[in-house]
Order: structure tokens, then C-alpha cells, then sequence
């Protein structure tokens, strides 16, 4: 059994769950502002006239006129504007209370609002995808893998950071046994005040699936 160290892998795990709660908890956000006027206000109706005024600080605000129950009504959502937004329907409740639905309010932007949810769900279970996939690739070394010592390797510092922390990337040319030459590289983080000048490095591989690999300096 070897000894591999997965704390980049981890931290990419920890980002991938932050996104996806942020993710759950936009789309609950935009949820509730879409569907909560249904819950809190009983009606909705078209309205018949709109009038419009502008506050102090150039803000539009609408004074809605609707029909409920054969009688005539007036009222003014607190929703406001730098300009005037269109007003399809208005949601509203037995004491004169009323609402623009957020689409009105909003426009084609709203759609802008859903899909960043939605970035932030992708993005977070890409990442948490990734983490349980070099799991399972790390569990596979550990017992079936094929480890190489001291092998020639560059090691830089790389333009990728996690938890506020340059990582370096491992890099060497490696022929294996049948011939086949490959690439390889690996990124790591480095523990706290390490400085990496080896040349020299570790490589643990996977006899029949040379796609599956780690490199480190020292791998026992």
C-alpha cells in the first residue's frame, strides 16, 4: 500500500461543494422571489391603466389601476426603476396590498439571474466530480500500481492557486517498459514554507492504464 497525498484534491473537492451550495442557495433565492407572490397574494389580474411618477433620486415608480369584483382599485407596488418597466399583471391581496411579478420587473435579465445558479451547480459538481475520480484513481495505485524512483523531472511553479496557495506542477518524459513514451505531469501543493528545488522525482503508475499515474518527490 503506498502513501499518496491527495490535499490538492481535497481542496478542489471543498471549492467544488462551496459552489454547489451557493448554487442551491441562488436558485432557492430566485425561486421564492418567482413563486412567493402566488403564496402571500391571492390575485392576480391584468392591469388597466398605469400612471408613473419620479421620486427625488430619478427613480419610476407605478400607481396601478385594476378591477376586483366589478369594483375599480388603485395601488402602487413597491418595485422601482432608474426607467419604466412594463408591467404585464400585478399580483395583489384583499387589503389593496400588490406586487409586479419579478419577471415584469426584471425582463430578459431574469434569465441571466437562473443561469448563474446554474454556473455555479455545474462548476461545483464538475469539481466535486473530479475529486471522487482521482479518489478512485489514487485507491487503484495505492494497490495495484507500479512505482518508479528518482526519475528525471522539471518542477515550476504553475498559474493555478487553491486555498490561496501557488501550486507547482511536476513534469517529466517518461518511456515505460513496452516502449511507449508519454508525458506526464502532476500538480501539488506545497505544504507550508516548503521550497521545492529537486530535480529528481516519483512516478506510480498503473500497468495496464498508463493514463493512470502520480508523481511526487518522494512516494513510499
Amino acid at each position: 500500500m503506498y502513501n499518496i497525498k491527495m490535499n490538492s484534491s481535497k481542496a478542489v473537492a471543498v471549492v467544488g461543494w462551496i459552489f454547489i451550495v451557493i448554487g442551491l442557495i441562488w436558485s432557492a433565492i430566485m425561486f421564492f422571489l418567482v413563486y412567493s407572490p402566488k403564496t402571500f397574494f391571492k390575485h392576480e389580474t391584468i392591469p388597466e391603466n398605469i400612471e408613473w411618477r419620479i421620486d427625488q433620486d430619478g427613480e419610476y415608480h407605478a400607481k396601478v389601476t385594476y378591477e376586483y369584483k366589478k369594483k375599480e382599485y388603485q395601488c402602487e407596488p413597491s418595485a422601482s426603476s432608474t426607467s419604466k418597466f412594463k408591467i404585464k399583471r400585478i399580483y395583489f391581496d384583499d387589503n389593496n396590498h400588490c406586487m409586479v411579478p419579478i419577471k415584469d420587473l426584471f425582463g430578459p435579465a431574469i434569465y441571466a439571474f437562473y443561469f448563474s445558479a446554474f454556473v455555479f451547480l455545474g462548476l461545483g459538481g464538475g469539481l466535486v466530480w473530479s475529486y471522487y475520480k482521482q479518489k478512485k484513481k489514487i485507491e487503484a495505485l495505492k494497490t495495484g500500481g507500479i512505482l518508479v524512483k528518482n526519475i528525471d523531472c522539471e518542477t515550476k511553479l504553475s498559474s493555478m492557486f487553491i486555498n490561496g496557495q501557488r501550486m507547482y506542477q511536476i513534469t517529466t518524459n517518461y518511456t515505460f517498459p513496452d516502449g511507449t513514451t508519454k508525458i506526464l505531469s502532476q500538480f501539488r501543493t506545497p505544504s507550508p514554507g516548503e521550497e521545492i528545488t529537486e530535480n529528481k522525482c516519483d512516478l506510480l503508475y498503473l500497468p495496464d492504464d498508463y493514463k493512470t499515474y502520480y508523481l511526487d518527490f518522494h512516494i513510499n
